[in-house]
């Protein structure tokens, strides 16, 4: 799977975390803005911290190959700066997050 699409997933997933979470902190008398917050904080996690780290930018791997085996170069996709995380995964995380959050918010209701 190519790595905009591993990201579009990841957001999509996070989105619909951070809906349900939204809906029901309204439901439990906290004021909207708490949905929001809750939002962009999980765009922040997302975009600085776990896509990096899933995507494999946590840092170097050893390529140690076994005795009598030449090394090959390994053939991964080059992992997109941090802007371009947040305009490939920004719809998609918004989309789940906004359904969601209406969902949860009448169903509870």
């Amino acid at each position: 799977m190519e790595i905009i699409g591993k990201i579009a997933l990841y957001f999509a997933g996070f989105g619909a975390l951070a809906g349900v979470i939204s809906g029901v902190l309204s439901i439990a008398g906290v004021t909207g803005w708490a949905g929001l917050l809750v939002a962009i904080l999980f765009i922040y996690i997302l975009v600085y911290k776990l896509i990096p780290f899933a995507l494999g930018a946590a840092g170097p791997t050893s390529l140690t190959p076994a005795s009598g085996q030449v090394p090959k170069a390994p053939q991964a996709q080059q992992i997109p700066d941090k802007r371009k995380i947040f305009t490939t995964g920004f719809t998609p995380f918004f989309v789940m997050w906004l359904v969601l959050w209406i969902m949860v918010y009448t169903l509870i209701i």
